[in-house]
């Protein structure tokens, strides 16, 4: 089952005051647990059998979907993350930075620009309600990834018991292989409910993609699908539990 985001199909019927407290509790979480009951209370359905996949901020958010009332029967986990939103923000823009033309007049102005926002990210948890209400960090509100700091998915890797499947492209620019992947093998390798699997080639999107603008947002401009082994190894995983 796939929907698209109350922030995207209703985005006309936030008020200032709505868009300004919005969390991934009311963008993402409640609606992927309403669609987890709705699935399980549907006499085709087996509610023992009802899987979530997450990709991106999915990936990062399945572990307190599943916390939260979403009680799914195994989680997928798609270029996912347990560190912060803004760590994985502070990189790729320190990313952007690192492939700008050194001559660039506007690239030291921008490596301070990034500076400065992680040092607010860092004090997110200080922050008060008001003084996040009204600030930015990395172009989002500090209040949406304040609350999100607060449940982060490493603090629920020792409550995972369930089957658990990890993904990852190699070639994927915006979560990385060396520091995501790397720390989820390490929050979750030593369980035996856990499957790791990384894929040489494969981006952000798990799509192979070769040519002009490779590694870079301007091959996300070119059709692709998702790689077939990959479809085809979360089916053989979830066909095995």
């Amino acid at each position: 089952m796939r929907y698209d985001k109350r922030t995207y199909a209703h985005a006309n019927k936030w008020t200032p005051e709505q868009a300004a407290k919005i969390t991934v509790k009311e963008e993402t979480v409640d609606d992927a647990i309403a669609a987890a009951k709705l699935l399980k209370e549907d006499p085709r359905i087996d509610p023992t059998c009802v899987y979530l996949i997450g990709h991106s901020l999915g990936g990062i958010l399945a572990p307190r979907i599943d916390a939260e009332g979403g009680d799914f029967a195994g989680l997928i986990l798609l270029a996912g993350s347990p560190r912060s939103l803004a760590d994985i923000l502070y990189d790729q823009n320190n990313a952007f930075v690192a492939a700008m033309d050194d001559k660039d007049p506007k690239k030291e102005q921008t490596k301070q620009w990034i500076e400065s926002e992680y040092a607010k990210a860092k004090r997110l948890q200080d922050m008060s309600m008001q003084e996040a209400l009204t600030t930015t960090v990395f172009g989002l509100p500090a209040y949406y990834l304040k609350e999100m700091d607060s449940k982060l998915p490493a603090s629920y890797a020792d409550r995972l018991s369930k089957p658990v499947l990890v993904l990852q492209g190699e070639d994927d620019f915006q979560v990385y292989p060396d520091k995501d992947y790397v720390l989820w093998r390490e929050l979750l390798g030593g369980k035996p409910n856990v499957t790791f699997k990384l894929y040489p080639g494969l981006n952000h999107f798990f799509v192979d993609y070769e040519g002009e603008g490779e590694n870079t947002p301007d091959e996300y401009n070119v059709p692709g699908n998702v790689s077939q082994e990959v479809i085809n190894d979360i089916a053989g995983w979830v066909l095995k539990q």
